[in-house]
Parts: C-alpha cells; structure tokens; sequence
C-alpha cells in the first residue's frame, strides 16, 4: 500500500535501511577500432538519399491509376479526421 503524502514529520516506523556496500572494481574495456569504412558510411548513405526525390514513384504511379480508374478508396471518414488535425495543428502555430 502506499502512504499518503501528508504534511506531517516523516516516521520510519518498522522500516530500516539497507546497509551501503562499496561498488567492486570494474575491468578494464577494450576500445574498439571503428575501421573507416564504417565511419563514412553515413555520408555515403546521405548522399545516396540525396540524390533520388523521397517519393516512391511506383506508388504514386499506382494511386494515379486508381484514381482514373475510379477503384481508389477515399473515406469521408479520414479525410474528416485528417482535415481536422491539420487544422488543429495550423492554430498551435498561429501567432494570434
């Protein structure tokens, strides 16, 4: 159970402390080398991505083709709810 926080003087009642042990000594780490082919592969992976648009274009391709085709499912639903929280994150920005 958990005691109620009070304004009264705090009481141990039957409760004591655990007796404090000193930490034993650690070993000693070996340091890793990083070889540097790893260490640029974030710049080479950036520049990757970089360079192509960040749209999956066969994806794109298949909802324009949904969309011509009439099979594309649009819920009133969603787009309500998506509708609504952009403007709700709209008004946290406004300045007014």
């Amino acid at each position: 159970m958990v005691d109620s926080i009070g304004t009264g003087p705090v009481t141990s009642g039957d409760r004591q402390v655990a007796p404090v042990t000193r930490v034993s000594q650690t070993s000693a780490v070996n340091r890793v080398d990083t070889p540097p082919a790893a260490a640029e592969q974030p710049q080479t992976l950036a520049g990757q991505l970089a360079s192509k648009p960040p749209v999956d274009s066969n994806r794109v391709e298949l909802i324009k083709e949904a969309l011509a085709n009439g099979t594309f499912p649009i819920s009133p639903a969603t787009l309500a709810d998506r509708m609504i929280a952009l403007r709700y994150d709209w008004m946290s920005r406004d300045p007014a």
